[in-house]
Order: structure tokens, then sequence, then C-alpha cells
């Protein structure tokens, strides 16, 4: 669905690019004329699951990362613990 979506994207994309940067004329409209509104919504939708599909995909990465920092910060503590110890044992064997 997503390689789908993404190949709709692209020509969508492709095509406005060419028509936008083309010399010359504008392309023809997909839909044939009268029909460019059609494009419009297609193009809309196309944009708005796009934006969707983004924010959700942000949303997985950050609860990630979160996931990775809590694990960091407990490893961090565990071996500021391990350092109190030693140093204890340290000053234990000294005297």
């Amino acid at each position: 669905m997503k390689k789908f979506i993404l190949s709709i994207l692209i020509v969508e994309v492709s095509i406005s690019a060419l028509a936008g940067c083309a010399p010359g004329p504008p392309l023809p409209d997909l839909f044939g004329g009268g029909m460019a509104f059609l494009e419009l919504i297609i193009l809309g939708l196309i944009v708005l699951v796009v934006g969707i599909l983004w924010k959700e995909y942000r949303n997985l990465t950050t609860t990630n990362a979160d996931y990775l920092t809590d694990a960091l910060n407990e490893i961090k503590e565990q071996v500021q613990k391990l350092e109190k110890r030693i140093e204890k044992l340290e000053k234990q064997n000294k005297f």
C-alpha cells in the first residue's frame, strides 16, 4: 500500500513539475478538459495521506528514541553505582 501511494505521489509530482517547468504550453489535464478539479482533489488527498503517514512514522520513531534514552539513562545510573562501590572497596583496602 505504501509503495502504491508513493508511486502515485511520484507520478503526480513529476507531472506537476513537468507542467510547470517545461518550455512551451502546459501539459493537458490527466482526466481531460473540465476535470481539473478532480486532479486537485486527488493531489490534495495524496498530500493529506502522505502527511498522516509521515506523522505516524515520526510518532513511531520518537517512542523508540524514548526507549533508547531511558535505557541509556538506566545504564548510566548503574555505572555510577558501580563506581561508588569500587571507591568504597578501594578505601577499605587502603586501611
